[in-house]
């Protein structure tokens, strides 16, 4: 026996009712609700995973910079931090390939900077900030470290601090800690200015100090790196230069012994700096290099 069904009444027989599709919908909207989260936290943390990686891959590629060139490196044996850009690793080999950061899709700037230091132990410490392009910048003056004698006036060097764009900030800097000259000991003072890394110096108070004076002071200044770049025609701001000296203490705003700049022509020009103890001890000459591009 053979049974006819037309085709109206066969699509009334096997479609979905409206109540059907909406309970439909409905359930995918939930499991999407729950599901897209999930694999959007998923890949934003594989792709902060990734950065960090590459933030330690930065890290690791200048301690190994550092290791091998300790000897040359006299502004971090001397002073005890420095600042070696990432274009300079690049340049030397320890890094190489395209810098991307994964969480922007954006190339990694190759004038950033990981800092370097020393701590009074002389264990080396690096740290790389990614987002030093929208933080402050703060800079130390003078060493890292500082022997001071027990019961001697101290003045701290302070730093220099300059915010995103590029105005000064160092009326904001915070020091925590301080020093008790009058008790031997090792004190550790902490600087941050808004929302910069932390920067530390280590004051030694101690009464071991020699009866006769050979240690030369130290000059050092507020240009990182002592380079200046400027354009044809424009001034610069004359770096801020100081002495940090084991006996006489701190002396501010060293003055320039010779001065080439001519900013109406381009080329590459040195301004000098010398400063002698009261001792007689004469500290080496501290060059900022000034070059002017047209």
């Amino acid at each position: 026996m053979i049974y006819y069904i037309k085709w109206g009444e066969y699509m009334k027989k096997k479609g979905f009712t409206i109540t059907e599709l909406i309970a439909v919908i409905v359930i995918l909207s939930i499991i999407a609700a729950i599901a897209v989260p999930i694999i959007l936290n998923r890949v934003n943390r594989f792709r902060e995973t990734s950065f960090e990686k590459i933030v330690l891959s930065i890290e690791n590629a200048t301690e190994q910079y550092v290791n091998n060139k300790f000897l040359q490196l006299e502004e971090l044996s001397r002073f005890g931090h420095m600042t070696i850009r990432i274009d300079e690793l690049l340049k030397e080999g320890f890094l190489s390939g395209d810098l991307i950061n994964p969480t922007t899709g954006i190339p990694i700037p190759l004038n950033h900077v990981i800092y370097v230091t020393l701590d009074h132990n002389n264990k080396i410490d690096i740290l790389y900030d990614p987002n030093q392009s929208e933080r402050s910048r703060i800079t130390l003056i003078g060493p890292k470290t500082i022997r001071i004698k027990k019961g001697s006036d101290f003045t701290d060097p302070g730093a220099i601090a300059m915010d995103k764009d590029g105005n000064n900030i160092t009326s904001s800097i915070v020091v925590e800690n301080t020093v008790d000259i009058n008790t031997e000991g090792t004190y550790i003072l902490k600087y941050s200015v808004q929302n910069s890394i932390v920067l530390e110096r280590a004051i030694i108070v101690t009464s071991d100090f020699p009866d006769v004076d050979k240690e030369p002071p130290i000059l050092t200044s507020n240009i990182p790196n002592n380079d200046i770049e400027t354009t044809l025609g424009n001034n610069i701001t004359m770096p801020i230069v100081t002495a940090t000296d084991n006996v006489d203490g701190v002396i501010y705003n060293i003055q320039p012994t010779s001065n080439t700049i001519n900013i109406n022509s381009t080329g590459t020009y040195y301004i000098k700096y010398d400063y002698t103890d009261s001792s007689g001890n004469k500290a080496d000459t501290l060059t900022i290099t000034v070059v002017v591009k047209p």
